[in-house]
């Protein structure tokens, strides 16, 4: 996830609240 975050590919990408917990919360990604 990290190595995705620091490509170009996620540019598009801003000010989004990500959660990295393994997938247990149910919320929006």
């Amino acid at each position: 996830m990290c190595a995705f975050l620091c490509s170009r590919q996620a540019g598009y990408l801003n000010a989004q609240n990500i959660l990295l917990d393994g997938g247990a919360y149910p919320g929006t990604f």
